[in-house]
């Protein structure tokens, strides 16, 4: 009797053993779990659980290595750890997986941007745009190239472009802020900074 209650115990426990063999081997199955795992990176990345997010991305990858979002969701999380190489190799592979992602050539620009390789970054910029029109970050990055190079009113053209599109983009309205500051409209910038502040970003000086 005794033994009889053991495996009718452990019975379930075969079973889901058995499912989950199968499912391992099932694409369609892998595919759906790869979003699953990619999705709760994401909420775990938001979190501040770094890690957590990192292990949840390179699970998304393993089940299904096709998956571009996930290689760009692991380089943003390798880009805040300080581990640029790793993340410019996600980046590249998510452009190869999705050639037309504005995402993966707007976050390859700025990793090479951090590098100091402002020519290389400037193609990512504008080829982003080139694929989203709408898409205001990239928009922003090349305004920071322009602020960088010494072009001004480029970089302030570009800060306004990226308002127009997302005007709760604080960032740009800090950097826009660095542009008027520098061509000496004071209260401009201030009108900017004050701007930048009440949608959460911090304020700094660039020169």
């Amino acid at each position: 009797m005794v033994l009889a209650c053991i495996l009718i115990l452990m019975l379930p426990v075969v079973a889901f053993g058995q499912q989950a063999a199968k499912g391992q081997f099932n694409p369609e199955a892998n595919v759906q779990n790869a979003v699953t795992y990619d999705s709760r990176g994401l909420a775990k990345e938001k979190k501040g659980d770094l890690e957590g997010a990192m292990a949840d991305y390179n699970q998304a990858i393993k089940l299904n290595p096709k998956n571009a979002s996930a290689y760009i969701n692991r380089g943003n999380v390798k880009t805040k750890k300080g581990d640029l190489n790793g993340a410019m190799a996600d980046y590249n592979q998510a452009i190869r997986l999705n050639p037309k992602n504005a995402v993966a050539y707007n976050n390859r620009g700025n990793i090479k941007f951090r590098n100091g390789d402002l020519n290389g970054a400037m193609p990512d910029f504008n080829y982003a745009v080139q694929l989203n029109p709408k898409y205001a970050p990239a928009y922003n990055n090349l305004g920071n190239i322009k602020f960088r190079k010494g072009n001004l009113n480029g970089a302030m053209d570009d800060y306004n472009h990226a308002i127009q599109l997302n005007p709760k983009y604080g960032l740009a309205y800090r950097n826009r802020g660095n542009v008027k500051r520098r061509k000496g409209d004071l209260d401009g910038a201030m009108a900017d900074y004050n701007q930048a502040i009440k949608l959460g970003v911090s304020t700094y000086y660039s020169d």
